[in-house]
């Protein structure tokens, strides 16, 4: 099976993106950054991409592969035209990826309002299923979401939840959680721990989320080599939870070569994935947006600059002040 790694991306005038270059993408790769200032687009900038790798196998005119990737992107970004996602005030929008050689590079033009597709090295294998996955901070697994709520992306990851635990390639992973989840009857997901059945909304939000990475690690849909998609998942877990999280990720992107991109506001997640890339010398990517050219850090090389770490400063420094 071919994978597609991202090894490197370079993205203008996306949304709230001025501009990302990132040449050497790691196993881990972090994005940091306020709010608004295109986290979530570039998470879905780049997994729109590999879903369209994904399904290239159903395609074997170039047109169609380029009238499917205008689909999937007008469709998970919920835009009416492309020109949407142009920066405000600029005239047009640049994106390039390199995923283990394959060069995905498209542009759109404000005036034009399509987007054109140019893909260098384009091989036509066979793929199989599930080799990503996209996970959102809600879960995804909420009674209350309708499969016509969600993009696409959300749609394969609801799907590969759904496969039975019995009848699956099992990676033998497992996060610490108690419980496990399946979609009963009346289409309604449910938790099931030690013999006993809930509704799925009336667990934590943390456990739910375990359970729902718990399934995709365990039912084989997360097979080595995959890119898994991490939208500000860490938000609902305790510092301590954190810690032991990111301890679990790290372990199962090593073990399975499962490359994660994840969003975050925690300074828990940064400072923990700094520790980790220091005592076991592995690079990880720390990509922060602010409006302006994004900067890439190492976390191998320590914590970076970032508005969470000067946040916590400034509230420390105001209380040292109320104290005297």
């Amino acid at each position: 099976m071919q994978n597609y790694k991202i090894n490197s991306v370079e993205i203008e005038n996306f949304g709230a993106i001025r501009r990302v270059k990132c040449d050497n993408l790691t196993g881990i790769n972090l994005i940091i950054g306020k709010n608004n200032t295109g986290k979530t687009f570039f998470l879905k900038a780049l997994s729109s991409t590999i879903e369209t790798m994904h399904w290239i196998k159903n395609y074997k005119e170039i047109e169609d592969i380029k009238s499917w990737f205008k689909e999937i992107i007008m469709l998970n970004f919920k835009i009416d035209r492309c020109s949407d996602l142009i920066r405000n005030g600029q005239d047009n929008l640049k994106f390039y990826c390199n995923a283990d050689g394959l060069e995905v590079d498209y542009n759109i033009n404000r005036d034009k309002d399509d987007i054109n597709l140019a893909l260098k090295n384009y091989p036509y294998c066979p793929k199989e299923e599930f080799d990503f996955q996209f996970v959102p901070s809600d879960t995804i697994v909420s009674v209350n979401k309708k499969l016509f709520d969600l993009f696409p992306t959300w749609i394969h990851s609801r799907l590969a939840l759904s496969l039975l635990l019995e009848n699956a390639d099992r990676n033998g992973t497992r996060l610490n959680s108690q419980g496990d989840i399946y979609f009963g009857d009346k289409n309604v997901w449910y938790y099931k721990e030690n013999g006993k059945k809930y509704n799925i909304n009336n667990i934590s939000d943390s456990n739910r989320m375990l359970c729902v990475l718990n399934r995709l690690f365990s039912n084989g849909s997360l097979k080595k080599g995959a890119v898994l998609f991490l939208d500000g998942v860490d938000s609902v877990f305790h510092p301590t939870e954190i810690s032991k999280l990111w301890d679990m990720l790290f372990d199962i992107s090593e073990d399975l070569g499962i490359q994660i991109f994840a969003t975050s506001h925690s300074y828990f997640t940064i400072k923990k994935l700094c520790l980790l890339a220091m005592t076991n010398n592995k690079s990880i990517s720390c990509i922060s947006l602010d409006g302006r050219e994004a900067v890439v850090n190492d976390l191998k090389l320590g914590m970076p600059n970032n508005s969470i770490i000067e946040e916590s400063i400034r509230l420390y420094t105001e209380e040292i002040f109320k104290m005297l």
